[in-house]
C-alpha cells in the first residue's frame, strides 16, 4: 500500500437525512464535512456499496484527479488500527486520551459540544489540532468491514472471491493474536468488558452480532475511544454510522 487517505469526519450526506429510515439508500450523496448530522440508519451492505463505488459515481468525479488510480472502500479494522496507533505515538497524541464527541450526531465536535476549530473542539482530533481526524471517539458506532466468520461477509457483500475478501474485509474466527495492526486484541485484555486500553469497551462480534464497530458511542463516555471495538448486527440503526477510505493503487 503506498499511502491512503481516511475520512476527516464521520460521513453524512447532502441530503441532510440520517435521522430515518429514509437513509437508508445508495444514491444520496455522501460527503466528508463537519458541524452536520452524521448518517446512520444505514444497514451494513448499503454503506459497503456507498464506500466502494465513490468513484463510479459522476457526482464525485470532481475529487478525483484520476479514477483509474483510485480504489475507495469501507474502512477495514486494520486501517482504523493504523490511524489509531499514529494518533497514540508522538505524531500525535503522545500517549495522552483523546476527547470524546459528546453531542452524539453531529460531527467534527469535541468536549462539551465545542466545534472542531476551537481550543476545546481540538482535542477531539488525532493530533490536537485542526489538521487531524476527528469523532474517532465517540459520536456514533462506526462500522468498519470486518467481520465474524466468512459466511457473515454477506452482511457486506454478495461477492465470495476470496481475493475480493481478503482485499476488502477483515475476517475473524475468534479472539486470539492472529491478527496484527487492528488495535483490537493488541490492545485489549478481555474479550467483553472495559479493558482496552484507556477503559474503553472491549466487545467482540459473535454470530448473531457478527460486524465490528469502532471508536464508541456519545453516551460510552470515558469507554468510548480509539481503541474501543464493538459488535453490531448489520441491519439500521440510529446510533450507527461510518466513513469511507481511499487508497491509492
Amino acid at each position: 500500500m503506498t499511502g491512503f487517505w481516511f475520512a476527516k469526519f464521520e460521513a453524512s450526506n447532502t441530503d441532510g437525512k440520517g435521522s430515518n429510515v429514509s437513509a437508508n439508500d445508495t444514491t444520496l450523496t455522501l460527503r466528508i464535512k463537519p458541524n452536520v448530522r452524521c448518517w446512520t440508519n444505514i444497514t451494513s451492505e448499503n454503506i459497503f456499496t456507498v464506500c466502494k463505488y465513490l468513484t463510479n459515481n459522476d457526482n464525485y468525479s470532481k475529487y478525483f484527479n484520476s479514477i483509474s488510480n483510485v480504489d475507495t472502500h469501507m474502512t477495514k479494522n486494520v486501517e482504523w488500527g493504523t490511524v489509531a496507533y499514529l494518533a497514540h505515538s508522538k505524531y500525535g497524541l503522545n500517549g495522552q486520551e483523546i476527547s470524546v464527541n459528546n453531542q452524539g450526531y453531529i460531527t467534527g465536535q469535541g468536549a462539551g459540544n465545542n466545534n472542531y476549530n476551537t481550543i476545546i473542539g481540538r482535542t477531539a482530533s488525532t493530533t490536537r489540532n485542526v489538521y487531524g481526524i476527528y469523532d474517532m471517539s465517540g459520536g456514533v458506532y462506526e462500522l468498519v468491514a470486518a467481520c465474524y466468520t466468512n459466511v457473515k461477509t454477506n452482511k457486506l457483500t454478495s461477492n465470495t472471491e476470496s481475493t475480493y475478501i481478503n482485499k476488502y474485509i477483515d475476517v475473524y474466527s475468534i479472539y486470539d493474536i492472529s491478527k496484527y495492526g487492528d488495535a483490537v486484541y493488541e490492545t485489549s485484555s478481555l474479550s467483553n468488558d472495559s479493558n482496552s486500553w484507556f477503559k474503553d469497551y472491549s466487545k467482540f462480534v459473535y454470530l448473531s452480532n457478527p460486524l465490528f464497530a469502532r471508536g464508541g458511542l456519545f453516551t460510552n463516555g470515558a469507554n468510548a475511544g480509539l481503541f474501543n471495538f464493538f459488535y453490531h448486527n448489520g441491519d439500521v440503526h440510529g446510533s450507527y454510522g461510518f466513513r469511507t477510505v481511499c487508497t491509492v493503487k
